[in-house]
């Protein structure tokens, strides 16, 4: 067995409490995306090693894997379904997007005092408030995740631009892409692909969550606003910060048409297709290529992979195609905080159906894969494709240094301080498609100040007119 599995394996049971044994074998249902990947390491590792530690304290315990369709909203379909009738498996993997429903539902164990008595205090702030609703905490999260901005160097270079590259404000990326659109034909020509599409902000109903919190979002937080206002507790209808980020999308979809085609959004899968342009470096020459986008940060392992989709086979490879930069604020120090650049965070977590019959023992599970020891394994055994750790511990350990990357390091220390949280609130959802068809109006030739007005009037009527405010 390897040195690094003997550590993860006494430093997982060390991070362990002890509970009382049971006459008879515990058993307990366990979901978790399937398309995931570490899906597998669960599988092979930690359900025997679980299995065989609580075995071994005279509490024996089988977990029975229920696999769930994929991807992310038939997943869900299936896990609210069987929360629903009652049927739901007793922990399961749950997107922090829908804490806040699924906990006032009553689908969710209540675990804020079982991570206080452990160690909730080595999570970072972002991570804590992804899993955190009304001041309780319903799921553990081993990682986050940030939005950089992804940019392709070898546009750049054919379009004169410099390389690195970091834009310290919008125009600065408007500039870029006009630049890449004077010589679009040219470029297109020289990578063998059918076209080069400048720059692309996920925009539509069909976008879902991607258009909200990868597209939106950062516009929104870069012009210092946000969908909810804290401080009065409601909902902003109206904000100079709203109007600019709906200005972006016009500029680059209707004004200047820097971007792909208002229709694109409108029709089949256009989130993957994205991902795909942006890695295409000629495989598939009927397809374009695209120069700027904002994502999660996973796509840069995704270019990797010879296994995805969005691979960027070698030559060139992923490295010298593809550079990433941090998403400026509007102008310097416009952005939410007074920040120069801005990015937002979500990801999964685990959770204890609220009918379990065994919770102390299915927190047990959750404290065993989510302890420092089993965290630092799973980068060594799926380094990748690592994310960023939920665990300040982890980043800070000499060992993740080791196994890190200049992009995870890149990530951790640039982007996660600067990151922030959808509201955690039951109507963010309902909000979040208010927002996806605001773009979808402005794809479709209303002007910014038309939508605005159509936003904080849908907005009203959706959250209580007594619940929303204008601001500056």
């Amino acid at each position: 067995m390897a040195s690094w599995l003997k550590t993860a394996i006494v430093l997982g049971i060390l991070a362990l409490g002890a509970i009382g044994a049971a006459q008879e074998t515990v058993t307990l249902s366990f979901a978790y995306p399937t398309w995931f990947s570490d899906y597998q390491r669960f599988v092979d590792w930690y359900i025997p090693a679980f299995e065989e530690f609580m075995a071994a304290r005279g509490t024996p315990v089988k977990i029975q894997v229920v696999e769930l369709p994929a991807p992310d909203d038939p997943y869900r379909e299936a896990v609210v379904l069987r929360l629903a009738a009652g049927t739901a498996p007793d922990i399961f993997a749950e997107d922090t997007f829908y804490i806040p429903a699924d906990s006032l539902a009553g689908y969710l164990l209540d675990i804020t005092e079982l991570v206080e008595a452990w160690e909730w205090e080595r999570w970072v702030p972002a991570a804590r408030d992804a899993v955190t609703f009304q001041g309780r905490v319903w799921g553990l999260n081993r990682d986050t995740d940030v939005r950089p901005l992804y940019w392709r160097k070898d546009i750049f270079q054919a379009a004169g631009l410099p390389v690195p590259w970091q834009p310290t404000s919008w125009e600065e990326v408007l500039s870029a892409a006009r630049a890449i659109e004077a010589r679009r034909a040219e470029i297109a020509e020289a990578l063998g692909v059918s076209d080069v599409v400048p720059i692309a902000v996920k925009a539509g109903t069909l976008g879902g969550e991607a258009t909200t919190m990868q597209g939106f979002y950062p516009l929104l937080l870069g012009a210092g606003g946000r969908l909810y206002d804290p401080g009065s507790g409601k909902w902003v209808a109206k904000s100079s910060a709203l109007l600019a980020a709906l200005e972006f999308y016009h500029t680059i979809y209707v004004a200047e048409r820097l971007a792909v085609d208002p229709e694109f959004w409108m029709a089949g899968a256009p989130v993957d297709k994205i991902h795909l342009y942006l890695s295409n470096v000629g495989q598939r020459p009927g397809e374009p290529a695209l120069a700027m986008l904002v994502t999660w940060d996973g796509v840069w392992y995704d270019a990797a992979n010879p296994q995805h989709e969005r691979y960027i086979p070698e030559p060139p490879g992923r490295d010298a195609v593809l550079g990433y930069c941090k998403w400026p604020a509007k102008e310097p120090g416009s952005g939410i905080r007074g920040q120069d650049f801005v990015t937002i965070s979500g990801g999964w977590a685990m959770a204890i159906n609220s009918r379990c019959q065994h919770p102390e023992i299915a927190f047990e599970f959750l404290k065993f894969v989510h302890s420092k020891g089993e965290c630092l394994a799973n980068r060594l055994a799926i380094s990748g494709s690592i994310r960023l750790p939920a665990r300040w511990d982890i980043s800070q350990d000499p060992l993740f240094s080791q196994i890190a990357t200049d992009y995870d390091i890149w990530c951790s220390e640039e982007l996660v301080p600067l990151t922030t949280v959808r509201p955690g609130l039951t109507e963010y959802p309902k909000v979040s498609d208010l927002v996806q068809e605001a773009t979808d109006r402005i794809l479709l030739g209303e002007s910014p100040e038309e939508v605005l007005d159509w936003y904080a009037t849908s907005l009203a009527r959706v959250v209580g007119s007594d619940n929303v405010i204008e601001l500056p």
